[in-house]
């Protein structure tokens, strides 16, 4: 059990060299430690519960301390801590609980590890902690199951008791009468209420959260519907007669109505991802990057004439076009822009006149720019994960500069997702959004990439958006993360002093009783953050270059209204209002604002349309009358759309054999799912809400109801 084993047995968490590691690990510790972190538990601060039970437990068993360690990659973190004075972590490999969290020999949880004289004991009798102070001669700690993802129970860590020398003010080494099995089953009970104080809470925050997304996905659904009539209002304001005055103030309200409309979109994915369903598939599209910059800066500049500086960098080596999927990355740019916005003018900010860059450059697989793991070969690690070398007496150069990196990944690199794989290409496009705002508070910079995570005091947003940000960079099979700008921490500090003294006096060292609090950390010297994501990305491909405008899922692709900026025209489009209508339509639609404005869209290309609030009244009018074209939402009340759509086709194959109606679903709701049963089904095609000119047309195209887009200017 004292054996070392190899940290190639957790190669999805420590990408490090082939050297033995100074401290047993679990066969499951990759998941284990996974466990751990989605607790966040972690350098949390101190909880009335947790010190009531230590106190509790230390009481009732008679020892001089009681501790709450949870283990993570490299050290054990005191969640309570009765008898250690001010400490609040020892490294891993001098921690009596590295050994009690490890399984039995029949690989099953240990119930409790008891070390009745660690003086006798070959694994600890030289241990710093037994040599020196706080004296350990007695020890016994519980395992604190925890169940992970896929719902098998691990230690987390361990609630653990400790009596120390009798010179030292303890009663020594204990037998068998002083800690039987009485004794034993005091401390089972109190880890028991202390697993089911941890596992509560972590109940409460999924409930909150779940309610949190709930009442967000609700309000996002309510507001879908007034957002896509106010669209597609503007989009047929825009093409009548307008003065430029008029112009430029529709402008304005198109680009804020866009950002409206992608907030309600984040929301309601978000919810998705948090009910754990499936991601929507991503689009392969041709790109331009500068394109897609100066349409951040357009519609950022339409929030606020006051808005900071915005400076774009591109490397003269980035591509102009490249085949990737342009809304999920306007996606990420636009959450870390208007982040960044806001913190430049926040209080605490760097002096001077607010600026924001954005950086776009084109880097290799291994040099990504981003902090890796000692020994890693490329960025498929996350940061933070790989225990930086603690062997030997004393510690070698290597093992400093390890430690030193390894602190200034915790302190200021944060991962927010690591890449599955390297990119095809060998190549990642890197974007970095760096502002000079006050920066985030240490103990937040782990989570900012979880759900609902806020700075405190922090009133504007959901919390939603760097999440998002992950997402997106998830889809993209890509990676995300933030470097932070802020002063030298009192860990690096301490770095930098000496060469680590020998294990023993280290430990001594972290352990001594402290009798005042730490002098705070220097004050930073400079503010601020970067925000950055790595895509992977190819050259346009013949097949892809006429998928960058609308696509039908029926494509393999995810249909998105605004993979592109809706743009005013100059000069309103011409329009035979006088002609007249070749064609019929039926438009199905349980919103009369919707449904009229389709029905405007519709009559411009020369379609006489009639109208059904639900399925049920569209049902009778198929029937009644022939159509070349039906728009049916989704979700309506009486019938849905689907069930109309379906009790149609079947109506349809025996009373109409020789015509077919080509049946266009829409919806706002609708996920991959929905859609590719819909497609496989009964449904011709489908356009997802808010509608666009563009998207309609397109689907119209794709059915031989309108002619082919004349072909762009110089193409």
């Amino acid at each position: 059990m004292a054996e070392a084993m190899e940290t190639d047995n957790v190669t999805n968490v420590i990408e490090a060299a082939d050297d033995p590691s100074p401290w047993p690990l679990p066969p499951d510790e990759a998941e284990r430690i996974r466990t751990l972190k989605n607790l966040e538990l972690l350098d949390s601060p101190k909880d009335e519960e947790f010190e009531r039970i230590t106190a509790l437990c230390g009481s009732a068993l008679d020892v001089p301390i009681c501790l709450v360690s949870l283990v993570d990659e490299r050290r054990q973190w005191f969640l309570s801590n009765r008898g250690l004075g001010a400490t609040k972590e020892t490294g891993r490999e001098i921690a009596f609980c590295a050994h009690s969290i490890m399984p039995s020999e029949d690989n099953k949880p240990k119930e409790i590890m008891v070390v009745r004289d660690a003086l006798a004991d070959p694994r600890f009798a030289e241990s710093a902690l037994v040599l020196g102070w706080p004296h350990i001669r007695f020890y016994a700690g519980a395992p604190l199951l925890v169940g992970g993802s896929d719902g098998v129970k691990r230690a987390i860590g361990t609630l653990c008791v400790i009596d120390t020398a009798v010179e030292h003010g303890g009663t020594g080494a204990r037998t068998e009468q002083a800690f039987g099995v009485r004794e034993k089953q005091i401390l089972l009970d109190f880890g028991a209420l202390l697993t089911g104080a941890i596992e509560a809470r972590e109940q409460a925050k999924r409930a909150l959260s779940a309610a949190k997304t709930d009442y967000i996905s609700c309000t996002a659904h309510d507001i879908r519907t007034p957002v896509a009539c106010f669209q597609l209002s503007l989009e047929l304001l825009a093409q009548s007669p307008l003065n430029d005055e008029q112009r430029e103030y529709v402008k304005h309200a198109q680009q804020s109505v866009e950002i409206m409309t992608e907030t309600v979109d984040r929301a309601i994915e978000a919810a998705r991802a948090q009910r754990g369903a499936t991601p929507m598939s991503i689009r392969k599209e041709a790109v331009n990057v500068r394109q897609l910059l100066d349409r951040i800066d357009s519609l950022t500049r339409s929030l606020s004439a006051q808005r900071p500086r915005l400076r774009f960098h591109v490397a003269a080596d980035v591509p102009e076009i490249i085949e990737t999927d342009g809304t999920l990355v306007w996606r990420i740019l636009m959450n870390y822009v208007t982040n960044a916005l806001k913190a430049a003018v926040r209080p605490g900010a760097a002096a001077g006149l607010p600026v924001v860059d954005v950086r776009v450059t084109k880097v290799s697989t291994h040099d990504t720019g981003v902090s890796p793991a000692p020994g890693c070969t490329a960025l498929l690690c996350r940061a933070g994960v790989v225990a930086a070398q603690k062997r030997g007496l004393p510690p070698t150069q290597a093992d400093v500069d390890a430690a030193r990196l390894q602190a200034e990944a915790d302190a200021h690199d944060i991962v927010g997702l690591a890449p599955p794989e390297a990119p095809a290409s060998g190549e990642w496009l890197k974007l970095e959004v760096e502002d000079s705002g006050p920066g985030v508070d240490a103990h937040l910079r782990k989570k900012l990439f979880n759900a609902f995570v806020q700075a405190p005091g922090t009133r504007e947003g959901t919390g939603l958006g760097l999440f998002a940000v992950k997402q997106c960079a998830e889809m993209l099979r890509g990676a995300c993360g933030a470097r932070f700008k802020s002063g030298r921490t009192e860990a690096e500090t301490d770095l930098d002093a000496s060469p680590p003294a020998p294990k023993r006096a280290r430990a001594e060292g972290m352990l001594a009783p402290k009798l005042a609090s730490p002098p705070p950390s220097p004050a930073p010297s400079q503010a601020g953050a970067v925000f950055w994501v790595l895509v992977p990305f190819r050259l346009p491909s013949a097949d892809s270059s006429d998928k960058s405008g609308g696509s039908s899922p029926s494509d393999g692709y995810r249909a998105s209204p605004r993979s592109e900026l809706r743009a005013l025209p100059d000069a309103p489009p011409t329009i035979d209002e006088g002609s007249s209508a070749t064609r019929r339509a039926l438009v199905v639609e349980d919103s009369s604002p919707i449904r009229k404005m389709l029905k405007r869209l519709l009559e411009k290309n020369a379609f006489a349309v009639d109208e059904a609030g639900n399925g049920e009244i569209g049902l009778e009018k198929l029937r009644a009358n022939t159509y070349d074209v039906c728009v049916m939402d989704f979700l309506m009340p009486i019938m849905d759309g689907v069930t109309c759509t379906r009790t149609f086709r079947e109506w349809e194959k025996r009373h109409r054999p020789e015509a077919h109606t080509v049946i266009i679903g829409s919806s706002a709701n609708a996920d991959e799912v929905e859609i590719k049963s819909a497609l496989d089904g009964n449904f011709d095609d489908f356009i997802g809400k808010p509608v666009t000119s563009s998207t309609l047309k397109d689907a119209l195209r794709a059915a031989g109801l309108l002619e082919p887009a004349a072909p762009a200017a110089g193409s």
